[in-house]
């Protein structure tokens, strides 16, 4: 069964490396795309794993949905309302799945709560400031080119870089600008983490949604 599970759902199979990039450099593709793979996987697990615990469930979906849906985000973050939805609404789903309960009178957030998931907003955010901090400290072979000091004396940290200027939402919502933007903001004690193990740590405390 779990063969079939991997073959079907492979995510690297489509697009460039399993992101479907377009002309217009729009991302309501792949918001599309994810969220069509993120519910099959779902569909699976409710198809073959409905009677489990919910501890199972949680673990199963962790395992072949979340990073589904994950896969690649700090290339495609999506920054549109309606991409945002369209991702966290497979998240909702599965929060569904896991407490069982499908009725319309129900809290989708009280259940996300109750099982202590943060939005996968959230998550994306968490994962490209680790990128950042990756390439900051030159633990990825990633170029710091575009990382030019800020010596604006606001609220954030000593560490702060020159936000990239961008003619259009869609620039301003590429890797560097949206990244910077995060990372300018982080506490000092964030920033200067020894090691990538305590930024991790470290920034899952931070909210940035």
């Amino acid at each position: 069964m779990m063969e079939e599970f991997v073959e079907k759902y492979d995510t690297s199979s489509s697009g460039c490396l399993g992101v479907e990039f377009t002309d217009n450099l729009s991302w309501n593709r792949q918001a599309d795309c994810t969220s069509k793979k993120g519910m099959k996987s779902l569909g699976f697990l409710r198809r073959n794993l409905s009677c489990c615990p919910r501890d199972v469930k949680t673990r199963c979906y962790n395992t072949f949905v979340r990073p589904v849906v994950e896969y690649a985000s700090c290339v495609w973050n999506p920054t549109t309302k309606r991409n945002i939805t369209k991702v966290e609404s497979v998240q909702r789903s599965a929060a569904r799945y896991i407490m069982n309960d499908y009725s319309r009178e129900s809290s989708v957030t009280s259940m996300l709560n109750d099982l202590g998931w943060e939005s996968l907003q959230q998550r994306r955010a968490i994962s490209k400031a680790t990128m950042m901090y990756r390439i900051v400290n030159h633990l990825i072979d990633i170029p710091d080119s575009q990382l030019i000091p800020s010596n604006t004396t606001t609220r954030g940290n000593s560490q702060r870089f020159h936000v990239p200027f961008s003619r259009t939402a869609l620039l301003q919502g590429s890797f560097f600008p949206d990244t910077i933007r995060q990372w300018n903001a982080l506490p000092q004690e964030v920033v200067e983490s020894p090691t990538l193990d305590v930024f991790k740590s470290r920034v899952c405390g931070v909210s940035f949604t």
